[in-house]
């Protein structure tokens, strides 16, 4: 801080200056109405924030939202945690939702094994020698022979082909490489695939069937 270059009030004084009135305005209370003015005009595509709502989801769920700009039950949650303040959502079995309803969760989609079957499609382009340059060009600068399902690669390779690597290496121990390579390659097969890791409820079709689930009443 001692070598911070101070600043120079001469220069600031050349400046324009709030008036009394305009630093009452931006002191006072805000509305409900431009709280919600303000969230309507971001826009929904903007990436979610700290606290893990995104604009859209406020804009969404405008009718839940509480008098702080907050879903309710996010006071809740701070019970919950034995925080007085929080920015996390209340505490949700995130790694039972994603399950398929037959394996006792509601069918969430879960975006990590998603993503991890999209880089897949690397492992299994590779092992087919599909032809465009970027296979080719794998070949001659890493594999060079090598079988691409025993490769491993090394510390100083780059953090993409590590991650295609260990991509690799948990779906050897999830399928048959071998027999994946057999057919067409499909993102959401094989996420349901890398997903489905645990038995199935004998009770699925007594809670999920038909006629227990209720329609709605107009």
């Amino acid at each position: 801080m001692d070598n911070m270059m101070r600043v120079k009030k001469v220069v600031l004084n050349q400046g324009n200056y709030l008036t009394q009135a305009q630093q009452d305005w931006l002191t006072r209370p805000y509305l409900e109405k431009e709280v919600k003015e303000a969230i309507f005009n971001i826009p929904s595509t903007k990436a979610q924030g700290l606290d893990g709502y995104s604009s859209y989801f406020i804009q969404d769920n405008w009718d839940i939202v509480d008098d702080e700009g907050l879903p309710q039950g996010t006071r809740e949650a701070a019970y919950l945690s034995g925080k007085s303040t929080t920015n996390s959502p209340g505490s949700i079995a995130w790694d039972n939702l994603w399950k398929s309803k037959a394996r006792g969760g509601l069918g969430f989609k879960n975006s990590h094994y998603w993503n991890e079957a999209a880089i897949g499609k690397h492992v299994w382009a590779l092992e087919t020698y599909r032809e465009n340059l970027w296979v080719k060009w794998i070949h001659h600068a890493y594999l060079k022979n090598e079988n691409w399902f025993d490769y491993k690669a090394c510390q100083q390779s780059s953090w993409y082909w590590r991650k295609i690597i260990e991509v690799k290496e948990k779906m050897k121990t999830k399928m048959d490489l071998h027999q994946l390579t057999k057919e067409e390659y499909n993102i959401k097969k094989i996420s349901n695939f890398l997903a489905e890791d645990h038995a199935k409820m004998y009770w699925k079709g007594i809670v999920w069937a038909n006629s227990n689930v209720p329609n709605i009443v107009s």
